[in-house]
C-alpha cells in the first residue's frame, strides 16, 4: 500500500523495507533501516482524512516501531524513504548493503545511477568540512529559522546546525546536542524557562538598553528563541527576543499596536554548548563572532 509520509510516498507492504530519517540534514547519521510486520490498517476519520497505522522492525537493533500517518497532518508524519530512493541508496552504499535483484534493478539504470552521484557528492561535501560550511546549505531540506523554536509548538525536529552539533526541538523546548562528544544541553525547558546561569546573561546591560525586560527578570521565552547563525569554525550564536516588534500586537485591522522596535539579546556558545559571550544586546552579532573567531585562534585553550 502506498502510503504518503513528511519525506517522499513509500510502498509499505508485509516483509518491505524502507528507511527513517529521524535527525533533519544529517543524513548518514540519522537513518535506520526498517522492515514492515503488517499491513498498514485505514482508519477513515469523521472529517474525512485518512488515519494509517503499521509496525516495522528495526533491522539493526530489533525494536519494534509502531507507526501512524494522517494523510491531513503530513508535517507530524516520519521522514520515511523508498528503500531505492537515491538519498538511501548512496547511504546504504556506504555501509556495504547488499541490495535485492528487484532494488538493483531501479538502481542500475541511467537516471537511478545519475541521481545516487549526485546526492553523494552533496553529502559527501557536507561531511568532508561540517564545520567550515554553511551545513543547511548542503542538507537535503532547509526550514525558515523563524519556524525553529516557539513557544507552544508541539513537533520535534532535528537538525544539524554545523561542527557536528545538533539541535532538538520540540514541545516549546530548545537543546542542542553535540554529536561527537555526546554532550547536551537544554537552553529553553517544555515549559519556556531559559536554563542560563548569571554570569550567562547581563542583566545589567540589557536594562541599560531596553524598556522591556521582563522576560530576561523572570527567565523566560514569551515569543522566540533559536539560532542567529549555524556553527562556523567553532561557534554559534543564538537569539532570544525578549520583546517584539509592536505591530505584534495589532489585530487584523492594525489596531492595538505599539511604536516600538523589537528588543533582541545574543550570545555566542562553543561546541561544547558553553556559553563564552554572554546573552546581551549586540548591534553586529557577525563582528562579535568574529571576534570570539579570531580569539580562539589565537589562544591555544580555543577560547
Amino acid at each position: 500500500m502506498k502510503v504518503k509520509t513528511c519525506a517522499e510516498t513509500v510502498d509499505i507492504r508485509n516483509g518491505a523495507r524502507f528507511v527513517e530519517m529521524r535527525i533533519a540534514g544529517v543524513p548518514f547519521m540519522g537513518m535506520s533501516v526498517m522492515e514492515a510486520l503488517s499491513e498498514p490498517e485505514v482508519e477513515v476519520r469523521s472529517d474525512g482524512s485518512r488515519y494509517y497505522s503499521w509496525q516495522a522492525i528495526n533491522m539493526e537493533t530489533g525494536n519494534v516501531v509502531n507507526y501512524g500517518v494522517c494523510d491531513e497532518a503530513l508535517g507530524y508524519a516520519p521522514k520515511l524513504y523508498d528503500i531505492s530512493s537515491p538519498l538511501v541508496a548512496a547511504w546504504l552504499r556506504k555501509r556495504g548493503y547488499s541490495f535485492s535483484d528487484e532494488e538493483g534493478e531501479i538502481l542500475s539504470t541511467d537516471a537511478g545511477r545519475e541521481e545516487i552521484r549526485t546526492v553523494e557528492t552533496v553529502v559527501s561535501a557536507a561531511e568532508d568540512d561540517m564545520c567550515g560550511k554553511d551545513a543547511e546549505s548542503a542538507a537535503v531540506e532547509s526550514v525558515p529559522q523563524k519556524q525553529e523554536t516557539q513557544p507552544g509548538a508541539d513537533k520535534d525536529e532535528y537538525r544539524d546546525i554545523g561542527c557536528g552539533v545538533v539541535s532538538l526541538l520540540g514541545d516549546g523546548s530548545f537543546t542542542l546536542l553535540n554529536m561527537a562528544t555526546g554532550k547536551r544541553r537544554m537552553f529553553v525547558s517544555a515549559s519556556g524557562r531559559v536554563l542560563v546561569d548569571d554570569s550567562e546573561i547581563d542583566v545589567e546591560r540589557i536594562h541599560r538598553r531596553f524598556k522591556h525586560c521582563g522576560c530576561v527578570d523572570d527567565r523566560y521565552v514569551r515569543y522566540w528563541f533559536g539560532r542567529y547563525s549555524d556553527f562556523k569554525e567553532g561557534f554559534c550564536a543564538l537569539a532570544w527576543t525578549i520583546y517584539p516588534d509592536g505591530q505584534y500586537f495589532a489585530d487584523e485591522d492594525g489596531f492595538g499596536g505599539e511604536d516600538n522596535d523589537e528588543e533582541q539579546i545574543y550570545c555566542i556558545i562553543n561546541t561544547n554548548l558553553d556559553i563564552v559571550v554572554p546573552f546581551r544586546p549586540m548591534d553586529d552579532v557577525k563582528e562579535e563572532l568574529r571576534r570570539v573567531v579570531l580569539r580562539a585562534k589565537q589562544n591555544e585553550d580555543g577560547f
